[in-house]
């Protein structure tokens, strides 16, 4: 899939669906008032799910068609991981759904606009015990592997789309039992690898239904700002991305993150839950 950008190469980042069309619409119909024809999501979609048919992917894809947009998902925990998995791959590491829909396999990779992009979906869910296998669960195809991380390699990236939140990233209000809490700590201890070895100047999750935005410090001196997404019907649920500038543009206050500007980042990470309640394992 080539992106449809427009001449400031803008492209929008959207954060949990969990198979609601109608906040999908809507964000399709508010960024192409904004001028902009992409729009990444990253993870629980629910497209394709079982005992839905096609409806919903007829009503993103019209909803595109209408607006000239492209849709393109990554898996998270609450997707048809078979189904979605059995779509041919193209050429270019994308899984056409539709004329304007795609699914990002875990560890692909690709460059818009000079820019290099990679993506990990993928994570534990902690309602499995609430879920049926095969109807609502695939435990076994749910969480990110080390052959996803394997596939998608230690070259460096500009953005990096996860479901999960990479470890050392602070999360509120998180109540979990201990074998959700060991579990999710290793699919996040994980992804924290990839964002170590990608050094990404952004990486833009979702999963845990929360909008704030922290940075993370390697030890080669760089940083990545991560972004973390809430969920549908929210105004934190998705943010806009300058390919060109690589700034990142909060639609609720006209905020920009800038990975350069020292200043920007520390404003913008005190303003957006720099003080929330750690992650119960400290991370």
């Amino acid at each position: 899939m080539r992106a449809h950008v427009d001449g400031t190469s803008r492209i929008a980042v959207l954060g949990d669906l969990d198979g609601q069309t109608g906040w999908a619409k809507s964000i399709i119909s508010q960024v192409a008032a904004r001028g902009i024809h992409t729009v990444l999501q990253v993870g629980d979609c629910g497209l394709l799910w079982p005992g839905r048919g096609d409806a919903a992917t007829r009503d993103i894809e019209r909803a595109c068609v209408e607006h000239d947009v492209r849709f393109a998902f990554i898996d998270g925990n609450h997707d048809p991981h078979a189904r979605l998995r059995a779509v041919p791959v193209a050429s270019d590491g994308f899984a056409r759904i539709a004329q304007h829909i795609f699914y990002i396999p875990r560890g692909a990779r690709w460059n818009w606009e000079g820019r290099s992009f990679g993506a990990v979906g993928g994570a534990y869910s902690v309602d499995r015990d609430r879920r049926t296998e095969g109807v609502n669960l695939w435990a076994e195809l749910e969480e990110a592997t080390t052959e996803d991380v394997n596939r998608l390699g230690p070259a460096t990236l500009d953005i990096l789309l996860t479901h999960d939140a990479p470890a050392g990233v602070r999360l509120r209000g998180l109540r979990l039992s201990e074998r959700s809490r060991l579990r999710s700590q290793a699919q996040r201890d994980l992804l924290r690898s990839v964002v170590d070895s990608t050094r990404p100047a952004f990486a833009i999750h979702g999963h845990w239904h929360q909008r704030h935005t922290q940075v993370l410090h390697h030890s080669n001196g760089s940083r990545t700002v991560v972004v973390s997404l809430d969920q549908q019907y929210t105004p934190g649920s998705w943010v806009v991305v300058n390919l060109a500038t690589m700034n990142i543009e909060d639609p609720r206050t006209s905020a920009v993150a800038e990975p350069d500007s020292r200043s920007d980042v520390r404003t913008m990470v005190q303003t957006s839950g720099e003080g929330a309640r750690p992650w119960p394992t400290g991370s």
